[in-house]
C-alpha cells in the first residue's frame, strides 16, 4: 500500500514538472516571438527616390518610398562613423511622413521637405560605443531635410534583393523588388548641405521594410 502510494506520488510529481515545463516553453516562446516583433514592417509599391551621400565625412543612406494605399510615405535613413578617441557612432532614422512633405514626378524628378521633429512618431537614435562595451543610444538627432533628385539618363537599373543589416540599437529587413534611374541630388540633411550624384529614381512592386529591436 505504502509503495503504491510513493509510485503515485511520483507520476504525479513527474507529470507535473512536465506540465510546468510545456507552460515555460511556451512561454519563452511567446517572450521571444514578442521581443522579435519588428517596429515596423511595411510594404513599398510605387515611386521611390533614394541617395547616397556624404556629410561630414561619413555616407548616409536615404530613401523616401510610396506606401501602398496609404496617405504617408515611408522615410528612412542611416550613417555611421568613426571618432579620434576610438569609438564608433551610428545614427538611424525611419517612420511615416505626410503626403505633401514629398514630390516625385514621372519619375524624372522628385523633392523631400521634411522636419522630422515635427512628425509625430518619426525615430531617430544616435548609439556611440567603443570596441568591447556595449552601446550607449539616445534619440535624435531630429530636423529639417531638404532634397532634390534630377534624372540624369545615365544608368538604369533593375533589381531584386534580400538583406538583412544589423547594427548597433536595431537591425534592418528589407526584401526589394524595383526599376529605377539614376539621378543627380542635391539637398540639406539635418543642418548640413550636400551634392551627390549616387541617387535613383524609380518604383518599388511589393518590396518589404521592417526595422527590429537589436
Amino acid at each position: 500500500m505504502n509503495v503504491c502510494q510513493v509510485c503515485g506520488g511520483t507520476e504525479r510529481a513527474y507529470a507535473m514538472k512536465t506540465r510546468l515545463l510545456i507552460v515555460f516553453l511556451a512561454l519563452s516562446t511567446l517572450a521571444f516571438a514578442q521581443s522579435n516583433a519588428p517596429k515596423i514592417s511595411t510594404r513599398m509599391s510605387g515611386a521611390f527616390a533614394d541617395s547616397t551621400f556624404t556629410i561630414s565625412g561619413h555616407n548616409v543612406n536615404l530613401a523616401v518610398s510610396t506606401i501602398a494605399g496609404q496617405e504617408q510615405m515611408l522615410l528612412n535613413y542611416n550613417y555611421s562613423f568613426r571618432s579620434p578617441d576610438g569609438s564608433f557612432t551610428f545614427a538611424f532614422g525611419f517612420g511615416y511622413i505626410p503626403n505633401d512633405t514629398v514630390m516625385i514626378n514621372n519619375a524624372n524628378v522628385a523633392r523631400l521637405d521634411v522636419d522630422t521633429s515635427q512628425v509625430a512618431g518619426f525615430t531617430a537614435t544616435t548609439c556611440t560605443f567603443y570596441p568591447g562595451s556595449r552601446a550607449t543610444c539616445t534619440a535624435g538627432p531630429f530636423g529639417v531635410i531638404q532634397i532634390d533628385w534630377h534624372q540624369d539618363g545615365v544608368v538604369s537599373n533593375r533589381s531584386l534583393s534580400e538583406n538583412w543589416k544589423t547594427f548597433p540599437g536595431a537591425r534592418l529587413h528589407t526584401s526589394a523588388k524595383s526599376d529605377s534611374n539614376s539621378a543627380s541630388v542635391t539637398g540639406s540633411f539635418l543642418g548640413s548641405d550636400f551634392y551627390s550624384d549616387l541617387g535613383n529614381i524609380g518604383t518599388n512592386q511589393n518590396s518589404l521594410f521592417e526595422m527590429f529591436d537589436n
